[in-house]
């Protein structure tokens, strides 16, 4: 995080605003504590005193806890939606609040603006995870030819009439047929 000696016009806009996990533009409690030095505590007791509607306040607020850098305690944070962010602000007041107002709304205005424009290689792509004991170990890209099924949906699949060309089909057909004569010389021991 920047300091609070630190200019607002100097802090890069993903400082300021950034992707949650539910893929929103949001910006942190703690950031709005520190860019209007303001303690913490502050701008919790502030949020939670908003008169407000609960469905804007589900909407805009997102509670998460954090673990402080010095004392290692857990203490609640929120992340804000440009909406909520606006709302919380609103009353704060004099130059140095406009000025980070301002920053604020060009910040989450630019990340918008730079999420609308990513190339259409990004906008979707598909990932495999592997995972054990709770991490991932290893990850793969998927293109839109690669396949992934159980072995009990397997056959409904293949059935689909859509789903595989003739050539594939007979592909398939030679694979499975030449894995079940494998399968009949090991049960009859030749």
């Amino acid at each position: 995080m920047t300091t609070l000696s630190t200019s607002i016009a100097s802090v890069k806009t993903s400082d300021l605003v950034f992707i949650s996990p539910n893929n929103e533009l949001v910006t942190d409690s703690r950031w709005v504590s520190q860019f209007f030095g303001k303690p913490h505590d502050r701008v919790l007791e502030k949020i939670r005193t908003l008169h407000c509607s609960s469905e804007f306040r589900c909407a805009n607020f997102f509670v998460y806890p954090y673990k402080h850098p010095q004392n290692g305690e857990t203490y609640e944070a929120y992340q804000m939606t440009k909406d909520g962010f606006i709302f919380l602000v609103m009353g704060f007041t004099g130059r140095r609040a406009a000025e980070i107002k301002e920053a604020y709304i060009n910040a989450f205005n630019e990340m918008q603006a730079k999420l609308c424009h990513t190339p259409a290689l990004l906008e979707r792509q598909r990932m495999m995870l592997t995972w054990e004991n709770g991490r991932v170990v290893a990850a793969k890209t998927l293109d839109e030819h690669h396949f992934i099924s159980t072995r009990e949906e397997l056959p409904f699949v293949i059935k689909d009439p859509g789903f595989l060309s003739l050539d594939q089909l007979m592909t398939l057909n030679e694979a499975v047929n030449q894995r079940i004569a494998c399968f009949v010389r090991v049960a009859l021991g030749k």
